[in-house]
């Protein structure tokens, strides 16, 4: 347990969600009993082919991009997770989340409803995709991202040895987030794509 409110393991996700940069969102399982998650989780809608795999013919396409977000929203783990952004800060340890069985909606220990949803994780996901594809802006840079790590290291003045001389944004964004992980149980998570690819996709999606 933190000594100080700023130490809270809640605001420093809350200073790393930066939507234009970084997205911090907390992530559980839907159902609390065990038997009921897997059920879920192996059961159900589900698609055999793969949906992971980006072929550029079937996404150079209105319908194959509406298609592909199909499949990948109805993926069993994404479906059967929750994922809320921290939206406030806090000055003690005795907060908390509750959410329905569904995901569509999560309320704050105030008690205060939190808006928009649903808030699966394929929810949080698909928008993450759509926003990516659908998007007219540049895609955020490593560069970027890593201007969200070394602000909260200001803000809480972290000291982490090595940092500002692992060489590359990546390897610094790598030896950040293992320190985060390792520090407060947070772990980083950086998504990737090609950004030439992504900029025929949108120019054909779009047009």
């Amino acid at each position: 347990m933190a000594e100080h409110a700023s130490d809270f393991q809640h605001n420093i996700l809350l200073d790393h969600h930066r939507p234009e940069s970084s997205h911090a969102i907390y992530v559980a399982p839907l159902h609390l009993d065990k038997e009921r998650y897997f059920v879920d989780l192996l059961t159900g809608k589900r698609h055999l082919d793969d949906p992971w795999i980006w072929k550029r013919a079937e996404l150079l396409s209105d319908v194959g991009h509406r298609a592909w977000l199909s499949r990948y929203a109805f993926q069993p783990f994404l479906r059967n997770h929750i994922s809320i952004a921290p939206h406030e800060r806090v000055s003690t340890h005795r907060h908390f989340y509750a959410f329905s069985a569904s995901g569509d909606e999560v309320s704050w220990h105030s008690p205060s409803v939190v808006p928009g949803g649903p808030f699966r994780l394929s929810d949080f996901m698909t928008s993450r995709v759509r926003q990516m594809i659908a998007g007219t802006g540049d895609l955020p840079s490593p560069e970027q991202a890593l201007g969200v790590c070394e602000y909260v290291v200001e803000q809480y003045n972290f000291d982490i040895p090595g940092l500002r001389s692992s060489g590359t944004a990546f390897d610094r964004l790598r030896h950040y987030g293992r320190w985060l992980h390792k520090a407060h149980d947070i772990r980083q998570i950086l998504l990737c794509a090609d950004r030439e690819k992504i900029k025929a996709i949108r120019e054909r999606v779009l047009s």
